[in-house]
């Protein structure tokens, strides 16, 4: 099988040159070919159930919190009062999980182009999924740029849990950035997979550079998980409201709150120094001045 080699699975990536990921597997739970891509899920011998998606680890059972508790709480903890929440690529349903720890949240779309992935995740990766029965959730099975385009000004937060690859590629173009704008409401935040900073920087220049002509408030934060993306992966964030602070947010939580929100990797001082960035990557990003249109 492509990607397995004896006991161990691949990731090989033709952007990453001379370089891989390797997770060892115990067996196969599930392989197969939906319409949009191939699915595959291992059970590990270190990481538990991993999902893999055309090739590219998408989630694994033990660390799949560190990514997820970044793309959901650093953007909602930047919005005043986030009431109503869209997931673009909502796959297993990990950042509806943390999306839905919000009191101030009463509806979650989780938009998803492959329910193949949806179905999959509930079987084998239950943690992950276990929300979607949650009365605050719409599950809705569509192309989100396509949904986005029908839902103008209806989402105080849009996160978009999807890689520059595969199904997820056309979601990252000017188009798709302006859709997301027009689905916003008034100070609404958004916040993207950002890639990782040693293998793709010149992809999250420019992808920064077109957030930058559509939003007057565009940062780039960086956070660590083992499994995905050689281990560091970014995250773009933008708000309509150009005062928005990202690197100061609006809520900050206890060592009491934070039991009670289950966080195991967000914190506060996490947060704010997610967006202290290596000097190398603030002279990519940092040096152009660019007009919103």
């Amino acid at each position: 099988m492509e990607h397995i080699d004896g006991n161990w699975f691949r990731e090989e990536n033709d952007k990453w040159s001379g370089y891989s990921i390797g997770i060892e597997v115990e067996r196969i739970l599930y392989s197969e070919k939906s319409e949009f891509q191939e699915i595959l899920v291992i059970k590990s011998k270190s990481f538990g159930n991993v999902l893999v998606l055309d090739g590219v680890i998408s989630a694994a059972e033990r660390d799949e919190f560190a990514y997820l508790e970044m793309m959901a709480n650093v953007p909602l903890n930047c919005h005043p009062k986030p009431e109503k929440v869209l997931v673009v690529g909502a796959g297993g349903g990990g950042v509806v999980k943390e999306v839905l720890k919000h009191v101030s949240v009463q509806k979650v779309v989780a938009c998803e182009i492959d329910k193949k992935v949806v179905d999959v995740c509930k079987k084998y990766l239950p943690s992950l999924s276990q929300d979607y029965d949650d009365d605050r959730v719409e599950l809705v099975i569509a192309n989100g740029a396509h949904y986005m385009k029908e839902h103008s000004g209806e989402f105080d937060v849009i996160i978009t849990d999807s890689c520059f690859e595969g199904p997820g590629e056309g979601l990252f173009t000017d188009e798709y950035f302006k859709s997301m704008k027009t689905a916003l409401r008034q100070d609404g935040v958004l916040c993207f997979q950002g890639e990782n900073i040693f293998m793709d920087l010149p992809l999250i220049k420019e992808i920064m550079t077109i957030s930058r002509k559509i939003y007057p408030n565009v940062e780039f934060g960086y956070s660590i998980q083992l499994t995905v993306n050689g281990g560091h992966f970014g995250f773009i964030v933008c708000s309509l409201n150009k005062n928005t602070s990202f690197k100061e947010p609006l809520k900050t939580y206890t060592d009491k709150e934070i039991e009670e929100m289950n966080f195991k990797f967000y914190n506060t001082d996490i947060h704010r120094a997610s967006f202290s960035l290596p000097n190398f990557v603030k002279k990519e990003l940092y040096n152009d001045t660019v007009i919103v249109q």
